[in-house]
């Protein structure tokens, strides 16, 4: 996704400066926000709810669950593509 902007980015009068590494930047911080979203998501149902739990079902719980691991990893990849680039 970043990648496109990226290479449309000239057409908007930014400068294409740097590499991949930059992609891999856009990236990361991408899913920071993400992650950080998801947290935030599952934080406020679990304490704003009425008895300190999970209200919105199982499956809604597994999948919250499942998108934070996978946003995880999704992190530690990019990072270890940033150091690998370097």
């Amino acid at each position: 996704m970043f990648s496109s902007m990226y290479v449309h980015s000239s057409r908007f009068g930014f400068k294409r400066q740097g590499d991949c590494t930059t992609l891999y930047i856009l990236n990361l911080a991408l899913i920071d926000l993400l992650f950080c979203l998801v947290c935030s998501l599952q934080v406020s149902v679990e304490e704003f709810s009425v008895e300190r739990g999970w209200d919105l079902g199982k499956t809604a719980c597994l999948l919250v669950v499942f998108v934070r691991w996978a946003l995880g990893w999704m992190d530690f990849l990019a990072l270890a593509l940033i150091a690998f680039s370097r």
